[in-house]
Protein backbone atom coordinates (compact mmCIF):
# COMPACT_ATOMS: atom_id res chain seq x y z
CA UNK A 1 0.00 0.00 0.00
CA UNK A 2 0.92 3.56 -0.65
CA UNK A 3 -0.44 6.29 1.65
CA UNK A 4 0.42 10.53 0.32
CA UNK A 5 1.51 12.15 3.23
CA UNK A 6 -1.53 14.79 3.28
CA UNK A 7 -4.62 12.82 1.80
CA UNK A 8 -5.28 9.85 3.39
CA UNK A 9 -5.63 7.47 0.31
CA UNK A 10 -4.65 3.98 -0.52
CA UNK A 11 -3.85 2.68 -3.50
CA UNK A 12 -2.27 -0.77 -4.40
CA UNK A 13 0.80 -1.46 -6.40
CA UNK A 14 0.88 -3.82 -9.01
CA UNK A 15 4.22 -6.23 -8.64
CA UNK A 16 6.37 -6.72 -5.95
CA UNK A 17 9.42 -4.52 -4.32
CA UNK A 18 11.49 -5.25 -1.40
CA UNK A 19 11.15 -1.23 -0.01
CA UNK A 20 8.11 0.89 -1.01
CA UNK A 21 8.93 4.68 0.51
CA UNK A 22 7.23 6.87 -1.38
CA UNK A 23 6.49 11.17 -1.27
CA UNK A 24 4.09 12.42 -3.21
CA UNK A 25 3.37 15.54 -4.84
CA UNK A 26 0.22 15.72 -5.75
CA UNK A 27 -2.88 13.67 -6.06
CA UNK A 28 -1.69 10.65 -7.55
CA UNK A 29 -3.55 9.56 -10.74
CA UNK A 30 -1.77 6.83 -11.70
CA UNK A 31 1.21 4.86 -10.08
CA UNK A 32 3.54 2.59 -12.77
CA UNK A 33 6.66 0.79 -11.47
CA UNK A 34 9.56 2.20 -14.10
CA UNK A 35 12.46 0.24 -12.39
CA UNK A 36 12.88 -2.72 -10.60
CA UNK A 37 15.38 -2.60 -7.56
CA UNK A 38 18.13 -3.93 -9.80
CA UNK A 39 19.45 -0.86 -10.30
CA UNK A 40 20.87 -0.54 -7.32
CA UNK A 41 20.30 -2.29 -3.89
CA UNK A 42 17.30 -1.63 -1.79
CA UNK A 43 16.19 0.96 -4.68
CA UNK A 44 13.20 1.90 -6.00
CA UNK A 45 12.53 4.28 -9.09
CA UNK A 46 9.17 5.18 -9.60
CA UNK A 47 7.11 7.64 -11.91
CA UNK A 48 3.37 9.03 -11.54
CA UNK A 49 2.08 11.84 -13.73
CA UNK A 50 4.37 14.29 -15.44
CA UNK A 51 6.86 14.18 -12.86
CA UNK A 52 9.63 11.37 -12.14
CA UNK A 53 9.33 10.36 -8.32
CA UNK A 54 12.02 8.68 -6.69
CA UNK A 55 13.64 7.78 -2.79
CA UNK A 56 17.11 7.38 -3.08
CA UNK A 57 18.82 5.11 -0.72
CA UNK A 58 21.81 3.72 -2.67
CA UNK A 59 21.78 4.85 -6.29
CA UNK A 60 25.06 5.05 -7.78
CA UNK A 61 26.74 8.58 -8.84
CA UNK A 62 26.36 7.07 -12.39
CA UNK A 63 23.05 6.23 -12.74
CA UNK A 64 21.67 9.20 -11.11
CA UNK A 65 23.54 11.50 -13.40
CA UNK A 66 21.92 9.40 -16.13
CA UNK A 67 18.51 9.56 -14.62
CA UNK A 68 18.05 12.60 -12.94
CA UNK A 69 21.20 15.16 -13.22
CA UNK A 70 22.25 16.94 -10.19
CA UNK A 71 19.22 17.24 -8.58
CA UNK A 72 19.73 13.68 -6.60
CA UNK A 73 22.85 15.21 -4.38
CA UNK A 74 20.28 18.22 -3.32
CA UNK A 75 18.37 18.20 0.46
CA UNK A 76 17.15 19.97 2.65
CA UNK A 77 19.82 20.97 5.20
CA UNK A 78 17.90 22.47 7.60
CA UNK A 79 14.32 24.48 8.86
CA UNK A 80 14.42 26.94 11.40
CA UNK A 81 12.03 29.75 13.17
CA UNK A 82 13.40 33.43 12.78
CA UNK A 83 10.82 35.91 14.56
CA UNK A 84 7.98 33.82 13.02
CA UNK A 85 9.44 33.31 9.77
CA UNK A 86 10.08 29.95 8.42
CA UNK A 87 13.90 29.94 6.96
CA UNK A 88 14.51 26.84 4.85
CA UNK A 89 18.21 25.84 3.91
CA UNK A 90 19.38 23.54 0.73
CA UNK A 91 22.31 21.96 0.72
CA UNK A 92 24.15 20.48 -2.50
CA UNK A 93 26.44 17.19 -1.69
CA UNK A 94 27.57 16.42 -5.59
CA UNK A 95 30.29 18.05 -7.15
CA UNK A 96 28.63 20.33 -9.37
CA UNK A 97 27.13 24.15 -9.12
CA UNK A 98 23.43 23.34 -9.36
CA UNK A 99 20.32 26.20 -10.38
CA UNK A 100 17.51 25.79 -8.88
CA UNK A 101 14.61 26.21 -11.13
CA UNK A 102 10.66 25.82 -10.12
CA UNK A 103 11.25 24.45 -6.90
CA UNK A 104 7.77 24.56 -5.88
CA UNK A 105 7.62 24.14 -1.51
CA UNK A 106 4.41 22.88 0.28
CA UNK A 107 4.15 23.71 4.03
CA UNK A 108 2.13 21.84 6.13
CA UNK A 109 1.70 23.96 10.00
CA UNK A 110 0.98 22.07 12.64
CA UNK A 111 -1.43 19.81 9.93
CA UNK A 112 -2.84 22.12 7.95
CA UNK A 113 -1.67 22.71 4.27
CA UNK A 114 -0.06 26.27 3.75
CA UNK A 115 0.18 28.32 0.73
CA UNK A 116 2.83 26.76 -1.28
CA UNK A 117 5.72 28.79 -2.35
CA UNK A 118 7.74 28.79 -5.39
CA UNK A 119 11.45 29.27 -5.99
CA UNK A 120 13.94 29.72 -8.84
CA UNK A 121 16.36 31.28 -10.05
CA UNK A 122 19.07 30.70 -7.11
CA UNK A 123 22.35 28.47 -7.60
CA UNK A 124 23.52 26.16 -4.83
CA UNK A 125 27.00 25.74 -5.44
CA UNK A 126 28.85 22.26 -5.29
CA UNK A 127 29.33 21.13 -1.69
CA UNK A 128 27.76 24.19 -0.62
CA UNK A 129 24.35 25.21 1.29
CA UNK A 130 22.00 28.22 0.28
CA UNK A 131 18.91 29.57 2.11
CA UNK A 132 16.61 29.54 -0.37
CA UNK A 133 12.95 31.03 1.54
CA UNK A 134 12.24 33.23 4.05
CA UNK A 135 8.58 32.58 4.63
CA UNK A 136 6.13 34.14 7.10
CA UNK A 137 3.82 31.87 9.09
CA UNK A 138 3.68 33.04 12.50
CA UNK A 139 5.57 30.57 14.24
CA UNK A 140 5.52 30.54 17.94
CA UNK A 141 6.58 27.70 20.48
CA UNK A 142 5.23 24.49 20.00
CA UNK A 143 4.36 24.69 16.29
CA UNK A 144 4.92 21.84 14.23
CA UNK A 145 6.06 21.96 10.74
CA UNK A 146 6.16 20.07 7.93
CA UNK A 147 7.92 20.88 4.42
CA UNK A 148 7.68 19.27 0.89
CA UNK A 149 10.06 20.56 -1.69
CA UNK A 150 9.42 19.15 -5.58
CA UNK A 151 11.27 20.03 -8.73
CA UNK A 152 10.60 20.03 -12.51
CA UNK A 153 12.08 16.72 -12.75
CA UNK A 154 9.93 15.01 -9.67
CA UNK A 155 12.71 14.97 -6.90
CA UNK A 156 11.00 15.06 -4.02
CA UNK A 157 12.57 16.27 0.14
CA UNK A 158 11.37 16.70 3.09
CA UNK A 159 12.39 17.83 6.65
CA UNK A 160 10.36 18.84 9.33
CA UNK A 161 10.92 20.93 12.03
CA UNK A 162 9.32 20.74 15.64
CA UNK A 163 9.51 24.15 18.06
CA UNK A 164 8.41 21.92 20.90
CA UNK A 165 10.77 23.30 24.13
CA UNK A 166 12.79 21.18 25.23
CA UNK A 167 14.03 20.66 29.10
CA UNK A 168 17.22 21.63 29.00
CA UNK A 169 17.93 23.74 25.73
CA UNK A 170 16.85 26.77 24.18
CA UNK A 171 15.62 26.37 20.11
CA UNK A 172 17.32 28.88 18.07
CA UNK A 173 17.99 29.10 14.30
CA UNK A 174 21.19 27.23 13.30
CA UNK A 175 23.78 29.71 11.97
CA UNK A 176 23.46 30.16 8.30
CA UNK A 177 26.76 28.08 6.18
CA UNK A 178 28.13 30.92 4.35
CA UNK A 179 28.31 30.46 0.75
CA UNK A 180 31.77 29.72 -0.97
CA UNK A 181 33.92 32.48 -3.00
CA UNK A 182 32.86 33.75 -5.75
CA UNK A 183 35.47 34.39 -8.59
CA UNK A 184 35.83 38.21 -9.72
CA UNK A 185 34.30 39.19 -13.11
CA UNK A 186 37.76 40.49 -15.01
CA UNK A 187 37.02 43.13 -17.63
CA UNK A 188 38.78 46.31 -19.02
CA UNK A 189 38.71 49.54 -21.64
CA UNK A 190 41.33 51.27 -23.47
CA UNK A 191 41.38 54.73 -25.16
CA UNK A 192 41.74 55.77 -27.66
CA UNK A 193 39.74 52.66 -29.29
CA UNK A 194 42.06 53.35 -32.70
CA UNK A 195 45.18 53.71 -31.81
CA UNK A 196 48.20 54.06 -33.88
CA UNK A 197 51.89 53.47 -33.34
CA UNK A 198 53.36 55.42 -30.59
CA UNK A 199 50.36 56.65 -29.31
CA UNK A 200 49.91 56.56 -24.94
CA UNK A 201 46.84 54.03 -24.51
CA UNK A 202 44.82 54.14 -21.51
CA UNK A 203 44.23 51.30 -19.82
CA UNK A 204 41.27 51.21 -17.55
CA UNK A 205 40.25 48.52 -14.92
CA UNK A 206 36.30 47.45 -15.27
CA UNK A 207 36.44 44.49 -12.91
CA UNK A 208 34.09 43.47 -10.05
CA UNK A 209 33.83 40.90 -7.14
CA UNK A 210 30.51 40.17 -6.07
CA UNK A 211 31.25 39.32 -2.75
CA UNK A 212 34.86 40.45 -2.38
CA UNK A 213 37.25 42.87 -3.61
CA UNK A 214 40.03 43.21 -6.29
CA UNK A 215 43.09 42.86 -4.95
CA UNK A 216 45.56 42.61 -7.65
CA UNK A 217 45.86 43.27 -11.36
CA UNK A 218 48.20 41.31 -13.98
CA UNK A 219 48.22 42.72 -17.66
CA UNK A 220 50.07 40.76 -20.29
CA UNK A 221 50.17 43.48 -23.50
CA UNK A 222 50.85 41.18 -26.56
CA UNK A 223 54.00 42.41 -27.10
CA UNK A 224 56.05 40.90 -24.03
CA UNK A 225 55.27 43.78 -22.08
CA UNK A 226 53.58 43.60 -18.89
CA UNK A 227 52.22 45.72 -15.66
CA UNK A 228 50.53 45.04 -12.63
CA UNK A 229 49.22 48.34 -12.36
CA UNK A 230 45.42 48.65 -11.76
CA UNK A 231 44.97 51.37 -14.47
CA UNK A 232 48.04 51.33 -16.81
CA UNK A 233 49.43 52.87 -19.82
CA UNK A 234 51.11 51.40 -23.20
CA UNK A 235 51.97 52.20 -26.65
CA UNK A 236 52.92 49.83 -29.02
CA UNK A 237 55.62 51.11 -32.16
CA UNK A 238 54.53 48.68 -34.74
CA UNK A 239 51.31 48.44 -35.86
CA UNK A 240 49.50 45.00 -35.63
CA UNK A 241 46.80 43.21 -33.36
CA UNK A 242 47.17 42.53 -29.88
CA UNK A 243 45.90 40.39 -27.54
CA UNK A 244 45.55 42.25 -24.30
CA UNK A 245 45.27 40.03 -21.06
CA UNK A 246 44.24 40.81 -17.90
CA UNK A 247 43.63 38.76 -15.02
CA UNK A 248 42.56 39.36 -11.49
CA UNK A 249 42.54 38.29 -7.94
CA UNK A 250 40.04 38.91 -5.50
CA UNK A 251 40.57 38.99 -1.36
CA UNK A 252 40.20 35.34 -1.20
CA UNK A 253 42.17 34.20 -4.16
CA UNK A 254 40.05 33.47 -6.87
CA UNK A 255 41.02 34.41 -10.28
CA UNK A 256 39.45 35.40 -13.57
CA UNK A 257 40.86 36.37 -16.92
CA UNK A 258 39.76 38.27 -20.25
CA UNK A 259 41.30 38.62 -23.34
CA UNK A 260 40.87 41.77 -25.65
CA UNK A 261 42.57 42.52 -29.33
CA UNK A 262 43.29 45.78 -29.50
CA UNK A 263 44.35 46.83 -33.39
CA UNK A 264 47.12 49.35 -33.17
CA UNK A 265 46.93 51.14 -36.91
CA UNK A 266 50.02 52.50 -39.14
CA UNK A 267 50.97 55.54 -39.27
CA UNK A 268 51.17 57.16 -42.75
CA UNK A 269 54.24 58.48 -44.26
CA UNK A 270 55.14 62.13 -43.99
CA UNK A 271 55.66 63.83 -47.71
CA UNK A 272 58.34 66.54 -48.06
CA UNK A 273 58.50 68.17 -51.57
CA UNK A 274 60.57 71.07 -50.53
CA UNK A 275 60.71 73.88 -53.08
CA UNK A 276 59.12 75.79 -54.18
CA UNK A 277 61.49 75.94 -57.20
CA UNK A 278 62.71 77.64 -60.30
CA UNK A 279 64.86 77.20 -63.04
CA UNK A 280 65.26 77.98 -66.63
CA UNK A 281 63.53 76.61 -70.09
CA UNK A 282 65.95 73.03 -71.00
CA UNK A 283 67.35 73.27 -67.76
CA UNK A 284 68.03 70.20 -65.29
CA UNK A 285 65.63 71.28 -61.94
CA UNK A 286 66.57 68.82 -59.30
CA UNK A 287 64.01 67.94 -56.91
CA UNK A 288 64.85 66.67 -53.13
CA UNK A 289 62.03 65.02 -51.32
CA UNK A 290 64.69 64.16 -48.32
CA UNK A 291 62.79 65.99 -45.49
CA UNK A 292 59.89 63.13 -45.88
CA UNK A 293 60.05 60.76 -43.20
CA UNK A 294 57.63 57.73 -41.71
CA UNK A 295 57.32 57.99 -38.15
CA UNK A 296 56.52 54.24 -37.51
CA UNK A 297 59.13 52.78 -40.60
CA UNK A 298 60.58 53.83 -43.72
CA UNK A 299 59.64 55.37 -46.74
CA UNK A 300 60.02 52.71 -49.72
CA UNK A 301 58.87 54.91 -52.78
CA UNK A 302 58.89 58.78 -54.03
CA UNK A 303 56.84 58.97 -56.91
CA UNK A 304 57.31 62.40 -58.58
CA UNK A 305 54.48 64.55 -60.96
CA UNK A 306 56.30 67.34 -62.95
CA UNK A 307 52.71 68.94 -63.83
CA UNK A 308 53.44 68.88 -67.26
CA UNK A 309 52.52 65.37 -68.23
CA UNK A 310 55.42 63.67 -67.28
CA UNK A 311 56.99 61.80 -63.90
CA UNK A 312 59.97 60.94 -62.15
CA UNK A 313 61.10 58.86 -59.16
CA UNK A 314 63.54 58.80 -56.26
CA UNK A 315 63.95 60.80 -53.22
CA UNK A 316 65.61 63.43 -55.58
CA UNK A 317 65.17 63.62 -59.38
CA UNK A 318 65.94 66.04 -61.16
CA UNK A 319 63.31 67.00 -64.73
CA UNK A 320 64.22 69.65 -67.55
CA UNK A 321 60.96 71.93 -68.75
CA UNK A 322 60.86 72.52 -72.41
CA UNK A 323 58.05 75.43 -71.95
CA UNK A 324 58.61 78.30 -69.52
CA UNK A 325 55.76 79.23 -66.85
CA UNK A 326 54.33 78.09 -63.29
CA UNK A 327 54.20 74.29 -62.57
CA UNK A 328 52.87 72.52 -59.66
CA UNK A 329 54.71 69.45 -58.84
CA UNK A 330 53.70 66.62 -56.71
CA UNK A 331 55.24 64.12 -54.42
CA UNK A 332 53.65 61.00 -52.98
CA UNK A 333 55.63 58.67 -50.80
CA UNK A 334 54.59 55.14 -50.11
CA UNK A 335 55.93 53.30 -47.02
CA UNK A 336 56.83 49.86 -45.71
CA UNK A 337 53.47 49.35 -44.06
CA UNK A 338 51.94 50.84 -47.79
CA UNK A 339 50.86 53.76 -46.04
CA UNK A 340 50.73 56.87 -48.36
CA UNK A 341 50.98 60.47 -48.15
CA UNK A 342 51.32 63.91 -51.16
CA UNK A 343 52.64 66.94 -51.09
CA UNK A 344 52.69 69.33 -53.41
CA UNK A 345 55.08 72.39 -54.68
CA UNK A 346 55.56 74.77 -57.41
CA UNK A 347 58.26 75.55 -59.69
CA UNK A 348 59.20 78.44 -61.96
CA UNK A 349 60.38 78.00 -64.89
CA UNK A 350 61.78 81.40 -65.97
CA UNK A 351 61.34 82.95 -69.62
CA UNK A 352 64.74 84.24 -71.18
CA UNK A 353 65.38 87.20 -71.94
CA UNK A 354 65.95 89.02 -75.19
CA UNK A 355 68.66 90.99 -76.30
CA UNK A 356 69.43 92.64 -80.13
CA UNK A 357 72.51 94.37 -80.95
CA UNK A 358 71.87 97.66 -82.29
CA UNK A 359 75.19 98.66 -83.39
CA UNK A 360 76.84 97.86 -85.54
CA UNK A 361 74.68 95.81 -87.16
CA UNK A 362 76.15 95.02 -90.08
CA UNK A 363 77.49 97.16 -92.99
CA UNK A 364 79.21 99.49 -91.44
CA UNK A 365 83.33 99.85 -91.47
CA UNK A 366 84.67 100.52 -87.97
CA UNK A 367 87.59 102.45 -86.45
CA UNK A 368 89.52 103.26 -83.75
CA UNK A 369 87.50 103.25 -80.70
CA UNK A 370 83.87 102.31 -81.49
CA UNK A 371 80.88 102.13 -78.68
CA UNK A 372 79.14 98.85 -79.19
CA UNK A 373 75.78 98.93 -77.97
CA UNK A 374 72.60 96.84 -77.07
CA UNK A 375 68.73 96.39 -76.31
CA UNK A 376 67.25 93.45 -73.96
CA UNK A 377 64.50 93.02 -71.45
CA UNK A 378 62.93 90.43 -69.37
CA UNK A 379 59.21 89.81 -69.32
CA UNK A 380 59.34 88.00 -65.78
CA UNK A 381 62.47 89.39 -64.12
CA UNK A 382 65.02 91.86 -64.49
CA UNK A 383 68.48 91.65 -67.09
CA UNK A 384 71.37 91.87 -64.80
CA UNK A 385 73.67 91.78 -67.29
CA UNK A 386 74.55 91.94 -70.93
CA UNK A 387 77.87 90.69 -72.44
CA UNK A 388 79.39 91.55 -75.86
CA UNK A 389 82.05 89.03 -77.70
CA UNK A 390 83.18 89.39 -81.64
CA UNK A 391 84.30 86.96 -84.32
CA UNK A 392 86.06 86.74 -87.23
CA UNK A 393 84.55 83.74 -88.25
CA UNK A 394 80.95 82.93 -86.62
CA UNK A 395 82.17 80.26 -83.99
CA UNK A 396 85.17 81.43 -81.88
CA UNK A 397 83.94 84.29 -79.91
CA UNK A 398 86.25 86.85 -77.95
CA UNK A 399 85.34 88.85 -74.82
CA UNK A 400 84.61 92.74 -75.51
CA UNK A 401 83.46 93.56 -72.53
CA UNK A 402 80.30 93.35 -70.51
CA UNK A 403 77.19 96.07 -69.06
CA UNK A 404 75.04 95.68 -65.92
CA UNK A 405 72.94 98.98 -66.69
CA UNK A 406 70.69 99.94 -69.67
CA UNK A 407 71.37 100.85 -72.53
CA UNK A 408 73.67 98.40 -72.51
CA UNK A 409 76.94 99.99 -74.02
CA UNK A 410 80.73 98.72 -73.71
CA UNK A 411 84.01 100.72 -76.06
CA UNK A 412 85.88 98.77 -78.02
CA UNK A 413 89.17 99.25 -79.51
CA UNK A 414 89.62 98.02 -82.85
CA UNK A 415 92.93 99.08 -83.37
CA UNK A 416 94.00 95.32 -81.64
CA UNK A 417 92.14 93.50 -83.90
CA UNK A 418 93.28 92.14 -87.12
CA UNK A 419 92.89 95.20 -89.95
CA UNK A 420 90.59 95.32 -93.38
CA UNK A 421 88.36 92.18 -91.61
CA UNK A 422 85.23 91.07 -91.15
CA UNK A 423 83.44 90.84 -88.17
CA UNK A 424 80.37 90.01 -86.08
CA UNK A 425 79.26 91.26 -83.04
CA UNK A 426 76.93 89.36 -80.62
CA UNK A 427 75.14 90.32 -77.29
CA UNK A 428 74.76 87.88 -74.37
CA UNK A 429 72.06 89.04 -71.75
CA UNK A 430 71.49 87.54 -68.46
CA UNK A 431 68.44 87.85 -65.75
CA UNK A 432 67.83 87.98 -62.61
CA UNK A 433 67.54 83.60 -62.27
CA UNK A 434 70.32 82.93 -64.67
CA UNK A 435 68.56 82.24 -67.79
CA UNK A 436 69.90 83.72 -71.22
CA UNK A 437 68.91 85.23 -74.41
CA UNK A 438 71.33 86.25 -77.41
CA UNK A 439 71.38 87.99 -80.17
CA UNK A 440 73.79 88.61 -83.37
CA UNK A 441 74.73 91.53 -85.86
CA UNK A 442 72.75 90.85 -88.68
CA UNK A 443 75.46 90.99 -91.13
CA UNK A 444 79.09 91.15 -90.87
CA UNK A 445 81.13 94.76 -90.87
CA UNK A 446 84.98 95.51 -91.08
CA UNK A 447 88.16 96.93 -89.79
CA UNK A 448 90.15 99.86 -91.46
CA UNK A 449 92.70 101.32 -89.54
CA UNK A 450 96.12 102.80 -91.02
CA UNK A 451 98.18 99.79 -90.26
CA UNK A 452 100.91 99.99 -87.90
CA UNK A 453 104.69 101.60 -88.36
CA UNK A 454 107.29 101.54 -86.31
CA UNK A 455 110.26 103.83 -85.61
CA UNK A 456 113.24 103.56 -83.62
CA UNK A 457 113.64 106.90 -82.51
CA UNK A 458 117.29 106.83 -80.60
CA UNK A 459 119.60 104.48 -79.67
CA UNK A 460 121.34 104.92 -75.81
CA UNK A 461 124.51 102.97 -74.10
CA UNK A 462 125.20 103.03 -70.69
CA UNK A 463 128.09 103.39 -70.47
CA UNK A 464 128.14 105.93 -72.93
CA UNK A 465 131.28 104.48 -74.05
CA UNK A 466 131.70 100.79 -75.19
CA UNK A 467 134.80 98.97 -75.72
CA UNK A 468 135.34 95.70 -76.52
CA UNK A 469 135.24 92.94 -74.35
CA UNK A 470 133.17 95.18 -72.02
CA UNK A 471 129.85 93.56 -70.46
CA UNK A 472 127.03 94.73 -68.30
CA UNK A 473 125.95 97.22 -71.14
CA UNK A 474 122.85 99.05 -70.78
CA UNK A 475 121.05 99.57 -74.18
CA UNK A 476 117.68 101.51 -74.46
CA UNK A 477 115.71 102.62 -77.67
CA UNK A 478 112.84 104.77 -78.20
CA UNK A 479 110.48 103.08 -80.96
CA UNK A 480 108.06 104.80 -82.64
CA UNK A 481 104.11 103.28 -84.27
CA UNK A 482 102.99 105.85 -86.37
CA UNK A 483 99.97 104.04 -88.25
CA UNK A 484 96.61 103.45 -86.39
CA UNK A 485 96.45 100.06 -85.69
CA UNK A 486 98.48 98.57 -82.67
CA UNK A 487 101.91 96.91 -82.95
CA UNK A 488 102.19 93.52 -81.46
CA UNK A 489 106.03 92.76 -80.39
CA UNK A 490 105.96 88.82 -80.55
CA UNK A 491 110.23 89.14 -80.53
CA UNK A 492 112.68 91.83 -79.83
CA UNK A 493 116.22 91.54 -79.90
CA UNK A 494 119.31 93.66 -80.56
CA UNK A 495 122.35 93.19 -83.39
CA UNK A 496 125.09 94.95 -81.28
CA UNK A 497 128.04 95.67 -83.71
CA UNK A 498 131.76 97.28 -83.00
CA UNK A 499 132.87 99.80 -84.89
CA UNK A 500 135.64 97.34 -86.04
CA UNK A 501 132.71 95.20 -87.61
CA UNK A 502 129.84 92.83 -86.16
CA UNK A 503 130.93 91.14 -83.20
CA UNK A 504 127.08 90.26 -81.73
CA UNK A 505 128.22 86.76 -81.54
CA UNK A 506 130.19 87.54 -78.72
CA UNK A 507 127.61 88.43 -76.50
CA UNK A 508 124.65 87.57 -75.23
CA UNK A 509 121.67 89.97 -75.67
CA UNK A 510 119.25 90.02 -72.88
CA UNK A 511 115.75 91.81 -73.44
CA UNK A 512 114.36 93.76 -70.45
CA UNK A 513 111.23 91.82 -68.96
CA UNK A 514 109.66 94.76 -68.37
CA UNK A 515 109.56 95.89 -72.52
CA UNK A 516 106.01 96.42 -73.66
CA UNK A 517 104.89 93.41 -76.15
CA UNK A 518 102.51 96.53 -78.13
CA UNK A 519 102.66 99.64 -79.17
CA UNK A 520 99.89 101.46 -79.71
CA UNK A 521 99.11 103.63 -82.98
CA UNK A 522 100.51 107.14 -82.63
CA UNK A 523 102.52 106.33 -79.97
CA UNK A 524 106.28 105.45 -78.45
CA UNK A 525 107.48 102.74 -76.48
CA UNK A 526 111.12 102.27 -74.82
CA UNK A 527 112.77 98.99 -74.91
CA UNK A 528 115.91 98.04 -72.57
CA UNK A 529 118.74 95.10 -73.27
CA UNK A 530 121.66 93.87 -71.43
CA UNK A 531 124.50 92.99 -73.07
CA UNK A 532 127.44 90.92 -71.79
Amino acid sequence: MFYHPFHEKIFILRGSVNIMNLKSVSPIISVVLLISATIAVGTILMAWGSGLLQEKQSVSEETSKAVFGNENYLSIDNLANDSGNLKIWVRNSGEEDVEVKNFRVYIKKNGIEQNPVNVSGITVPKKGTVQIADISLSLKEGDKIFVRITTESGYVMTKTLDLTPKPTSTITPPPTTPPSNLPPDADFTYTPQNPYTNDTIQFTDLSTDSDGTVVSWSWDFGDSQTSTDQNPTHSYPENNTYTVSLTVTDDDGATDTIQKDVTVLNRDPIADADGPYSGNVGENITFDGSGSYDPDGNIVSWEWDFGDTTTGSGETTTHAYSSPGDYTVTLTVTDDDSGVDTDTTTVHVNYSPVVTVTYPNGGETLNGIENITAVASDSDGTVVLVTFYYSDDGINWNLIDSDTTSPYEVSWDTRRVLNNTTYLIKAVAQDDLGATGEDTSDAIFSISNIPASLNILNIKTSPTEVKQGDSGITVTMDVENTGEAFASITDSYLTFTHLSGDVSSDYTVTPSPSNPTEIEGGTTETFTFTVD
